[in-house]
């Protein structure tokens, strides 16, 4: 077992994804180590034990990971990478979808023709929101 805490990208994108700094280290040693138990685990990440349980029982409520009762204790393991991110994906797609349609439901009045006044990286910020937008030319 390692006891590095993760560092660097992967946590990162994990926190990109709404995880807690915490959440994020937890998850990513459960998917390098294998099923921990609470020691294990704030060893290998750093983690606080004072922190770690309810750290390890956030990843279970969020489906990232699932506890296992063991006469010895408490221990956890990591919900497969692939799994977690589909999970991820299809809800953000719904929750996208579910804003746009309220969105789309608010009455407003036209707004008149918009004026920028962009300069430096702001402008090409700007352009490729734009386009990104577009949906035929």
């Amino acid at each position: 077992m390692t006891t590095k805490r993760p560092k660097g990208a992967l946590p990162d994108a994990m926190q990109a994804l709404g995880f807690t700094e915490y959440e994020a280290r937890a998850y990513v040693a459960l998917v390098r180590e294998g099923e921990l138990n609470g020691y294990a685990l704030a060893k290998a990440t750093g983690i606080p034990r004072a922190n770690i349980y309810a750290t390890a029982d956030k990843l279970v409520q969020r489906g990232a990971a699932s506890r296992i009762e063991r006469d010895s204790g408490v221990d956890y393991v990591a919900t497969e990478p692939d799994l977690l991110l589909r999970d991820i994906e299809v809800s953000r797609s719904r929750d996208v979808k579910t804003a746009r349609k309220l969105f789309a439901s608010l009455e407003h009045e036209p707004s008149p023709a918009v004026v920028l006044n962009l300069s430096g990286d702001e402008v090409i910020d700007r352009a490729r929101q734009l386009i990104n937008a577009t949906e035929s030319s």
